[in-house]
This record gives C-alpha cells, sequence and structure tokens, in this order.
C-alpha cells in the first residue's frame, strides 16, 4: 500500500459466515472477499484486517460488539496504519438487493458501454461469485460508503471528477487461497443430500466428499473447525507443515496417541462451547 493510500473495507457478518470488499486509493481497485466461515475468535476477520491494513472499516450498526472491538483494535506497529476508523452505517446500506442495483448501475470498467441491465449483472457474477451474499452486500455498502465520502478525491468537484474505480476483482490473500462454490461443486469438497430419516423432511447431511471421509471429529466444535480449514485452506508452508506434524503426534508418537485417545473422549462431552465463550465475551453468559 503506497504511503497515504487510503483503504476503505466493508464486513458483514451473519450467522457464522463473513464476507467483504475492499477499496484503494492507491490503484483504484475494488477487491471482492467471498464469504467464509468464520469462528468464535473471528480469526478471518483478523486475518482479512491485517492483510488489507484498512484505514477505515464500514460495518452495519447492527454488528456484534466483540467483532467491531476486533476490527476497531490496531494490533500492528507501522505508525502509518495506527488509526483504524471504524465507521458504522445503516443495515439498511447493506441491503443485498439495493447492492446488486448499485452494482449494476455504477460505471464499473468492466462494462460496455451498450450493456443493459440483465448483461451487467451476468458480467458481474463471472467476476464476483454470486453465491457469496454477504460479499455482493459488502460491494454496495462499500460504494455508497466511497461514492458518498468521495474517498481519495475529497477535493475534487463531484460534477467533473467521480471517485476512480480501475478494476473489479478477487482479493488474493497471501495467507489463505480463496476457492469459490464452483470449486468446491467441482471437486467435492462438500456434497450435501437429503437426509434418509423419515422423521427429517427438509434436513441434509454430508454425502460421499472430500470432507465426509475425512472428517473423523468427535465434537461440533470440531467438525466446524475442519470445515473451515476446508474452506479456507493455507498457502503457508510452513503453517502446513505445523499442522502435519501436530497431526503426526497424535497419530505416530506413542504418548501422543494417548492424549489423542483421552482427548476424543473428553470432547463429546461439550456441548455448544463456542456459544457460551461468545456470549461470556459479551457479558450475556447465563448461569
Amino acid at each position: 500500500i503506497l504511503a497515504h493510500a487510503k483503504v476503505v473495507l466493508a464486513l458483514v457478518m451473519q450467522g457464522d459466515m463473513l464476507g467483504g470488499a475492499y477499496y484503494s486509493t492507491a490503484d483504484g481497485q475494488i477487491c471482492c472477499i467471498p464469504d467464509r466461515t468464520e469462528d468464535s475468535n473471528f480469526s478471518f476477520a483478523k486475518t482479512i484486517k491485517a492483510l488489507v491494513r484498512p484505514t477505515t472499516i464500514v460495518a452495519s450498526t447492527k454488528i456484534d460488539p466483540v467483532l467491531a472491538e476486533v476490527l476497531s483494535k490496531y494490533d500492528g506497529d507501522d505508525d502509518a496504519f495506527s488509526q483504524i476508523n471504524l465507521q458504522t452505517v445503516p443495515s439498511f446500506d447493506f441491503d443485498l438487493e439495493a447492492a446488486r442495483a448499485r452494482l449494476c448501475a455504477w460505471p464499473l470498467p468492466c462494462f460496455a458501454p451498450s450493456m443493459d441491465a440483465t448483461e451487467r449483472r451476468l458480467k458481474v457474477s463471472h467476476i464476483a461469485d454470486a453465491d457469496s451474499v454477504h460479499m455482493i452486500r459488502c460491494l454496495g455498502a462499500l460504494l455508497k460508503f466511497i461514492e458518498k465520502h468521495r474517498v481519495g478525491v475529497e477535493l475534487e468537484d463531484p460534477r467533473q471528477v467521480a471517485v476512480p474505480i480501475t478494476a473489479l476483482c478477487i482479493a488474493s490473500l497471501d495467507e489463505l487461497m480463496i476457492i469459490d462454490s464452483n470449486m468446491i461443486s467441482s471437486l467435492q469438497i462438500f456434497h450435501k443430500e437429503a437426509h434418509p430419516g423419515a422423521t427429517s423432511t427438509g434436513r441434509s447431511k454430508e454425502g460421499l466428499s472430500l470432507f465426509g471421509v475425512c472428517n473423523k471429529t468427535k465434537s461440533a466444535a470440531g467438525s466446524k473447525l475442519l470445515r473451515q480449514w476446508f474452506m479456507q485452506p493455507l498457502r503457508n508452508i510452513e503453517a502446513i507443515r505445523e499442522r502435519h506434524d501436530a497431526i503426526d503426534f497424535l497419530l505416530t508418537d506413542r504418548t501422543g496417541q494417548e492424549l489423542h485417545i483421552e482427548l476424543a473422549q473428553s470432547v463429546r462431552k461439550i456441548k455448544g462451547i463456542e456459544r457460551i465463550l461468545k456470549r461470556m465475551r459479551i457479558s450475556r453468559a447465563t448461569a
């Protein structure tokens, strides 16, 4: 990021899914961050913040207070990014249909002048995964914010100079491999199929998939974490080796095998630990 460049990051989280988008005045690009599962420690949000290094973060007024604290806290030692400005905007700024309409109406460089609304929507879907609804919502909120605040062109005449957008692309986060729904389907990483139980109408279970074969976890929290690892594959070789070393210790070392058995028996009894810890952090734990 160039010195004095402004980076505006929009993030939204609903349930355990988080998506985002950001704009940098350094190159005028808008980068999309596809939806991913988030854990109770907001690890994905922290990774995004560390790699993007935003000067402003745009979030809904309905943001989780713990997530708001994570986003507004500065964790580095670079004086140029020592101040993170967390801006909360009305939740309707993140409305999905409004975001789609705003995207199609905006004069993005990927749009030919002759394109109609349908063609524009198809063009956007080729660049940004349409299934990542939170990412699309963030794109809409981001476009509205940078237009309203004239980010990067504050001193220019709005009648003559628009906020420059040079490209719309998928963010390349160095620590993580970004995979979309098409890749997940093609590689059969996950596969949902109807639950066979007669009383389970409308429910689904994991079918024949890479995740289904590898998932030998003994708790809901473990299964959720493994799913997150499959959704967010690492690219850092050292981190991958650390995971392999830990697995090797638990499966082949005698001490590790004993520890593995004890842990597996213990975690079976843990129910909803992530929800309990999250409620405790925001002082809403119940007796």
